[in-house]
């Protein structure tokens, strides 16, 4: 019998790992991987990963979402269409460089006229990620479409287009490692990511970093991950322009690239890898270079410059310096918001760590520079949002029948006391069951009741009594061919296994030991006992995931809202008043006394008028007590306003523009001028520092 069992129990075990590898070979997994799957819950996992219950009716239930994740290219013309709404949706300005670094030298490189502050004379910038932009103002220039309006969203559509595009790498990598259903959780979890959408369709080079450093990561040749032809280019071209648009990426690269050709030093493809990556990046670095030495009208190699003047001479201090852990304390998880739970739990219950390395990596290196910001760490974020969709999947997922077997407590049914038998000491040698040889039987209030065994296993119990142990008439003594035949059947639970040597302890002042009756709870019935839990504690899985998704929504999406429509509005808003102003005004001329960079220049007021700001240039030429000439306004502004302007020949201008906090120490100077308030703009309700709650303008 307990053969038979045996037998039995292996061909279970042979058709499960016969189910798992042909479930890898469908999926053409098995000519890379070294492992297959072999036990119960392993093969249920290889169900699961295709299973996502995202769409369950018990989370967002059948919904449009679901159609439009089919297949890719439909996916990605819906995320299209969200980071468009995410374009334009954008009223508020986040840093300088979203307009200074890129849309004010396009707009100088088309139109012939703009501001290009002190890197561009540095050659610290590359001309590269402006060009882009740059061609699509060349274009609205000839057919005349060239308007405000235009210049302002056309490039934020671009940067749509570049976002939806990482977002559709970030759902491949995902599927690549932890199946289509971690994808579809990830994507979610990526689209309601509030530094996300504050930042993926800002035109900065960071978005496009980001976007750039995800899609190459999908590329990647990682081990054990089967890698179609041409991957190879597709990852090392991707890679270099993230290092062209943003020099710091290069500090990824360094890490992943020299693990590929470590794990590939010594095998005969290491040539030929090795080839490939010195042409892909002497290539596309020498595009970049030639570029550059168009516009610049000289050679120069601007990533060079870049790291020379930021990481060797420290030059970024002079924007502010920030502790060593500031990424780690406050940077990360700032941008990861309430995301940081989530990410916590999945990056630990996760089996594949890579992405995790790779986050630990940008946090490492980046903390090593003096100068932080949160947008410098925007590429670990998506990332991040990966072992989101880890924890959200094995949430979801039906729990194993092998755990439930285990948590669930014996179901053990006991009779009333007087039919309780008695095991005399001299016979505690051996673990013994009695059975009942009546009917089934309740106590008066009919809460107990037992099962009783039918005259076939009773004679069959008889038979199997030994005799060399005395004992009880009416038990049964549970000999080591027994236990090995409940041991072997997956179907039997230990339940019936009531009393056994090990936990009776025997002492010279007990003369009798009551014996429990058990019962035997057939297969079937013990199966459907496990399924009811299982389904049980699904449910409410689920539950917990539709609320965690309910609050990350709620908690994402109205910061989101807040930052992108009022959070320091009034820097854009004012420019588009400047140039409704201007279209009526006869030589108009504009001062902003502001912070340096507060606004946007002449690629929002696209009016070739006379404009000035107060400048924050570093002391390049080492000039001893050297002030930026911000730093000299703040120090004296009525002082200042006088030597510029009253007490030279310059004119005064016709607006000048300046924060509500200012409006006190210049109000007596601008009455003396002649200047009323013409217009106040909301900024934010979290005024700093220089930075006021309003935006004035006043003119004469």
């Amino acid at each position: 019998m307990a053969k038979d069992k045996k037998n039995s129990s292996t061909i279970r075990r042979k058709k499960g790992k016969q189910v798992a590898v042909a479930l890898q070979k469908l999926r053409g997994e098995t000519s890379n991987r070294t492992h297959y799957l072999g036990s119960d819950d392993q093969i249920a996992a290889t169900d699961m990963e295709e299973k996502c219950y995202l769409f369950d009716e018990r989370v967002l239930g059948a919904s449009v979402l679901r159609r439009l994740m089919l297949d890719n290219h439909c996916l990605f013309l819906t995320l299209l269409a969200v980071r468009f709404a995410n374009a334009l949706l954008l009223q508020t300005q986040y840093v300088p460089d979203e307009y200074w670094q890129s849309l004010e030298v396009a707009h100088k490189m088309v139109f012939g006229y703009g501001y290009l502050t002190w890197e561009w004379r540095e050659g610290l910038r590359g001309y590269s990620y402006p060009l882009l932009f740059a061609f699509f103002f060349k274009v609205l220039s000839i057919f005349g479409l060239d308007s405000r309006m235009m210049l302002v969203k056309i490039p934020r559509l671009i940067q749509g287009v570049i976002a939806a595009y990482g977002d559709l790498q970030l759902y491949k990598l995902s599927a690549k490692l932890g199946g289509r259903s971690t994808a579809q959780w990830t994507l979610i979890c990526q689209l309601l990511s509030w530094f996300t959408i504050y930042c993926c369709t800002r035109t900065l080079s960071n978005s496009t970093e980001t976007s750039l450093v995800i899609a190459a990561l999908s590329y990647f040749p990682l081990p054990d991950y089967p890698s179609k032809p041409g991957d190879l280019h597709k990852f090392l071209l991707l890679a270099a322009l993230s290092v062209i648009v943003r020099p710091t990426a290069a500090l990824i690269w360094m890490l992943l690239c020299s693990w590929h050709l470590q794990r590939l030093h010594g095998s005969p493809m290491f040539a030929r890898v090795l080839g490939i990556y010195i042409s892909v990046g002497v290539s596309t670095f020498a595009a970049s270079c030639v570029i550059d030495r168009i516009w610049y009208e000289r050679w120069t190699c601007v990533q060079l410059n870049f790291l020379l003047f930021n990481v060797i001479k420290g030059g970024a201090n002079i924007y502010g310096v920030h502790p060593w852990h500031w990424y780690i304390s406050q940077g990360f998880p700032v941008i990861l918001g309430t995301f940081i739970f989530p990410f916590v739990i999945g990056a630990y219950q996760s089996k594949n760590k890579t992405l995790l390395w790779i986050i630990v990596w940008i946090l490492a290196t980046h903390s090593f520079l003096p100068h932080k910001e949160f947008r410098f760490v925007l590429p670990a974020l998506p990332l991040a949002m990966h072992y989101c969709g880890v924890y959200f999947q094995m949430l979801c997922a039906p729990p194993s029948l092998k755990k439930i077997k285990h948590s669930m407590n014996e179901v053990k049914f006991i009779l009333p006391e007087s039919s309780v038998g008695t095991i005399p000491n001299e016979n505690l040698n051996e673990t013994e069951l009695e059975h009942d040889n009546g009917s089934q039987s309740s106590d008066t209030n009919g809460s107990a009741q037992t099962f009783v065994k039918s005259d076939e296993m009773r004679q069959s119990d008889e038979k199997e009594k030994t005799s060399h142990t005395k004992v009880n008439p009416n038990s049964k003594l549970i000999t080591e061919e027994d236990k090995e035949d409940l041991k072997d059947d997956k179907s039997c639970d230990k339940s019936d296994l009531l009393l056994e040597k090990k936990d009776l302890k025997v002492t010279g002042s007990i003369k009798s030991v009551p014996i429990i009756k058990s019962t035997k709870v057939s297969s079937a019935e013990e199966h459907k006992l496990q399924e009811a839990q299982r389904d049980r504690l699904h449910t409410q899985n689920l539950s917990k995931a539709k609320i965690l998704i309910f609050v990350l929504a709620l908690t994402n999406l109205l910061p989101a809202l807040y930052f992108c429509l009022l959070h320091q509005r009034a820097t854009v808003m004012v420019t588009k008043y400047l140039q409704e102003t201007s279209l009526t005004t006869l030589d108009m001329n504009v001062l902003f006394l502001m912070p340096c960079h507060s606004t946007p220049y002449y690629s929002y007021i696209h009016q070739n008028i006379t404009m000035r700001f107060l400048t924050c240039e570093p002391n390049l030429l080492g000039i001893a007590n050297y002030t930026e000439e911000s730093d000299l306004f703040y120090q004296d502004p009525k002082g200042w306003l006088k030597k510029e302007y009253s007490n030279s020949r310059r004119k005064w201008p016709t607006h000048i523009v300046y924060f509500d906090v200012l409006h006190w120490d210049i109000n007596s100077v601008l009455i003396q001028g002649g200047y009323k308030l013409c217009q106040e703009f909301f900024h934010t309700h979290l005024p700093e520092g220089r930075v006021g709650g309003s935006v004035y303008v006043s003119c004469r």
